[in-house]
C-alpha cells in the first residue's frame, strides 16, 4: 500500500467537476488530473483527462487506469477483483 499523500484541488464544482494534482515520487513531479461528470441520457457520462508525467509510458498509465475503472466496476457489482496481471502492459 502506499504512503498517503497531500492532493491538491484546483478546482471543485460540485457534483459536476473536480480537478486535482498529486504528488508521484521524489522527483518533485505532480499528475493533474481532471474528472468531469455530466447527464447522459438515463444515466451519467464520466469525462476523464490525465496530463502525462515526463518519462511515464502512455500504455501504463493507460493500463493502470483500466485496472482501477474494473475494479470499481467489481466493487460496485460485487464481483470478484480484476488481477492487475491481467492488464499489465507486456
Amino acid at each position: 500500500m502506499a504512503d498517503p499523500v497531500t492532493v491538491t484541488i484546483n478546482e471543485c464544482a460540485a457534483p459536476h467537476r473536480l480537478v486535482v494534482e498529486i504528488p508521484e515520487g521524489s522527483e518533485g513531479r505532480t499528475w493533474l488530473l481532471d474528472v468531469t461528470l455530466r447527464p447522459a441520457g438515463a444515466g451519467t457520462d464520466l469525462i476523464f483527462r490525465q496530463r502525462l508525467v515526463p518519462g511515464l509510458d502512455p500504455a501504463d498509465v493507460e493500463a493502470g487506469w483500466k485496472w482501477y475503472l474494473d475494479r470499481l466496476g467489481a466493487s460496485l457489482h460485487g464481483t470478484e477483483m480484476p488481477d492487475w496481471s491481467a492488464y499489465a502492459p507486456g
